[in-house]
């Protein structure tokens, strides 16, 4: 069966319900608040090995894809805001897509770029005495 010519690459990829850097241009940013915070276990994608691993997963309010933290993420998170993700729930998250290392490399990924917290929670400020 001939490729029809208006064949396009990403009919082959499988629908997913987890936001994918790939889907977006570089550059793109959004404000979004966190409306729910899950731990899941993540098995490995297709083609890398290893054991399933745990991750946290952002739900947001009014979208229905959901974003999985890497560990840059959720260490962002926990300097901002607290090392308990139920406390992030209701916090306003700033995510972009940016060029990132992924081995030799340079790949769309996510970085949260800000984070504040919801009302009545506990926002962690960044240390002013680094000398530089």
């Amino acid at each position: 069966m001939p490729v029809p010519e208006d064949y396009d690459p990403n009919d082959l990829n499988p629908p997913s319900n987890n936001l994918r850097a790939k889907d977006f241009d570089i550059g793109t940013k959004w404000t979004l608040k966190i409306r729910d915070v899950d731990l899941e276990v993540m098995k490995p994608r297709e083609g890398e090995q290893g054991e399933p691993r745990k991750k946290l997963v952002f739900h947001f309010e009014g979208k229905e894809k959901r974003y999985v933290l890497n560990q840059t993420a959720r260490v962002f998170m926990e300097d901002t805001l607290g090392k308990q993700p139920n406390v992030w729930i209701g916090a306003t998250i700033q995510l972009g897509v940016f060029r990132v290392s992924y081995g030799d490399d340079l790949v769309p990924g996510f970085k949260i770029t800000a984070a504040k917290a919801a009302e009545g929670q506990e926002q962690h400020e960044a240390d002013s005495t680094v000398p530089f």
